[in-house]
């Protein structure tokens, strides 16, 4: 189930119940439970439950619960539980942390 406001032309390609409310221009492209509501030319590019609130040119690339509430040109790449609030070229980077639990488990297993 795909909701669209079709004032703006705003477009929802893919994904399962994704929503735009308002603006224009925003896309949503795949993912699932992802919202904008208003804003202009924003963009979420899959992932699950991401919100963009108003604003313009904000990106959401993916992830999880990530949300931007206004501000331009903002950047989420991915990650679980992020938040931009507003402001201007705001970048959250995605990181992705490498344990040595196997380098761990072998070392003292073999002592």
């Amino acid at each position: 189930m795909k909701i669209l406001d079709v004032i703006g032309a705003n477009n929802i390609q893919g994904g399962a119940r994704n929503i735009i409310q308002g603006g224009a221009r925003n896309v949503i492209q795949g993912g699932a439970r992802n919202v904008i509501q208003g804003g202009a030319r924003n963009f979420i590019q899959g992932g699950a439950r991401n919100v963009i609130q108003g604003g313009a040119r904000n990106v959401i690339q993916g992830g999880a619960r990530n949300v931007i509430q206004g501000g331009a040109r903002n950047v989420i790449q991915g990650g679980a539980r992020n938040v931009i609030q507003g402001g201007a070229r705001n970048v959250i980077p995605l990181i992705v942390h490498v344990t040595h639990y196997y380098y761990y488990y072998y070392y003292y297993k073999s002592i």
